[in-house]
């Protein structure tokens, strides 16, 4: 009978759980010193659009869909090349840092996931042990100083 009583009130919890959207008495959007901005003064209203490839969550506020590429001059991180990224199976590291000296990977919630020592200009390790997920590479000096983290993604 409680078994009954906690699936019926699961699957009411369940029906009733959307996301957020806005029902907007005002709001506008314009240009602006290189930047396109948006905004919306209104009321948190709930929707959530599906398709079968697709489940489209609107949040507070949804800006027009223009989506950019930041395109970073090579010459700001010429020191420190990680790549490929997003990565499958094996992440390369180029630098010309001589004092880099071990490597350290955190997933997501900050938890120390693999350590690898040696670091020399061209290095390259395995990330197929790792899930798929968010991860930084945080490379240390000798004196385990933090040279520079960088983020990668693992996808399998």
């Amino acid at each position: 009978m409680m078994r009954t009583a906690i699936l019926v009130l699961a699957a009411m919890l369940t029906q009733n759980a959307r996301a957020q959207t806005v029902l907007a008495p005002s709001g506008s959007e314009g240009n602006g010193g290189g930047l396109h901005w948006a905004w919306t003064i209104g009321e948190p209203m709930i929707a959530t659009g599906t398709s079968p490839a697709v489940i489209v969550t609107q949040g507070f506020h949804q800006p027009p869909a223009d989506f950019s590429t930041v395109v970073v001059p090579v010459t700001a991180n010429a020191d420190w090349q990680l790549f490929p990224n997003p990565t499958r199976d094996l992440l390369r590291l180029n630098t010309n840092a001589s004092e880099a000296h071990h490597a350290v990977v955190l997933n997501a919630l900050g938890q120390h996931v693999a350590m690898w020592s040696g670091i020399t200009s061209t290095n390259s390790w395995s990330v197929d042990h790792l899930a798929s997920g968010a991860y930084r590479l945080q490379v240390f000096d000798r004196g385990n100083n933090e040279l520079r983290t960088i983020p990668f993604i693992v996808t399998q």
